[in-house]
């Protein structure tokens, strides 16, 4: 929905638009979300800003920290904002370990937790 003070030079740039990275998909499941967010981290060549409101130390969890540490290891930059709710029973050991690898965790975050 664009709002209604959007002015048609604006309505043009956004249907006319040519990124080459300018699409959106629609994922069925969580499942489908996480194969594609690990595709996503693999092929980062810059930054990453990974925003979550639940991380939690699992399965998926590890999947989505090992691509992380693996684009930190290609030096892409890789931001992660988690929710100090959502992530709480995430372990020191877990967080340093990203820390370690170059991943940059805002220090609110890390205060808010503990």
């Amino acid at each position: 929905m664009i709002h209604k003070s959007t002015t048609e030079k604006q309505k043009k740039q956004l249907h006319d638009s040519k990124g080459d990275n300018e699409y959106i998909q629609l994922l069925h499941s969580g499942e489908e979300y996480f194969i594609r967010l690990k595709k996503i981290i693999r092929g980062a060549q810059k930054e990453i800003h990974l925003q979550t409101y639940i991380y939690e130390n699992d399965e998926t969890g590890n999947d989505i920290a090992a691509c992380l540490k693996e684009a930190a290891q290609r030096n892409v930059k890789v931001y992660v904002l988690l929710d100090a709710y959502g992530s709480a029973a995430l372990p020191d050991s877990f967080i340093q370990t990203l820390i370690q690898h170059g991943i940059l965790i805002p220090l609110l975050f890390l205060k808010a937790l503990r």
